[in-house]
């Protein structure tokens, strides 16, 4: 029996990945849903195939653990799904200066941001590039463009993200694989109000919604563009900050650190 072509997203019990879990559903993708174990993924697996009538999977999966990646991929093979779209949204961050946080909360951060998303990337991208079509999609945040004194490492993994993705883009475009780069400002979401307080808000820039997140990231990969910053604000924002010099990039740091915006 061939396999189903599916959807996955990560870090899909709220927020974003909720968002897209919808989104995705609504234009009759298959899912498959992953989220931390005790995240009620399985009831929101039921709710979308009772609501959108599509099939959905869901798995409860640490992805910080070393194994994960090839755990995952072999439980989606076993289920007899197929991965066509990848989104790797899971992510967590803090908002506390480098040397007052515990290394172990730097490392969560490393693990799911970065080391989860390549290895999840290079596990269901080998199928994809061996079939010669497939979409990765990268949450980012406008975050990687800009030096963020209190959120350095979480800034640093952004950053890391944004450019890889860029490269892998440009690695696998031949092989019939795209990678998009989404790259949303601060959006209404528990990690938002974790960090930054449930009114946290940026002088000219508005909190996004994670349906309008979700929305242009799955317009953005149907699309196949390479890189997509949600919202006019944060567009002009991340175009002047890629133009600035570095002398000026350290300067809004500065400020940003003054001000106590994040």
């Amino acid at each position: 029996m061939a396999a189903t072509g599916c959807t996955l997203i990560t870090g899909a019990s709220q927020g974003i990945g909720r968002a897209f879990a919808d989104v995705f559903a609504e234009h009759g993708h298959p899912l498959v849903l992953v989220s931390l174990p005790g995240t009620g993924i399985d009831a929101v697996a039921a709710e979308l195939r009772q609501r959108y009538g599509v099939d959905v999977v869901s798995f409860s999966l640490d992805l910080t653990r070393p194994t994960s990646a090839e755990a995952l991929w072999a439980a989606v093979r076993d289920a007899g799904r197929e991965v066509e779209i990848l989104v790797n949204n899971a992510g967590v961050c803090a908002s506390t200066p480098f040397l007052e946080t515990p290394c172990d909360v730097h490392d969560a951060m490393l693990d799911l941001n970065i080391k989860a998303v390549v290895d999840l990337t290079h596990a269901f991208g080998r199928a994809m590039r061996t079939r010669r079509r497939g979409h990765i999609l990268n949450l980012c945040s406008i975050a990687a463009f800009q030096p963020v004194p209190g959120m350095a490492v979480y800034a640093g993994t952004k950053a890391f993200i944004l450019r890889w993705s860029e490269a892998l883009a440009i690695e696998l475009r031949a092989d019939g694989v795209s990678v998009t780069t989404l790259c949303p400002g601060f959006t209404r979401t528990s990690m938002t109000a974790a960090v930054a307080g449930a009114d946290f808000s940026l002088p000219g820039v508005p909190l996004l919604e994670p349906r309008r997140v979700a929305e242009e990231g799955y317009r953005a990969v149907t699309r196949r563009r390479p890189l997509h910053v949600v919202g006019a604000a944060n567009r002009v924002l991340t175009s002047i900050i890629s133009v600035m010099p570095e002398w000026a990039r350290r300067g809004c740091g500065r400020i940003i650190a003054h001000a106590g915006w994040w």
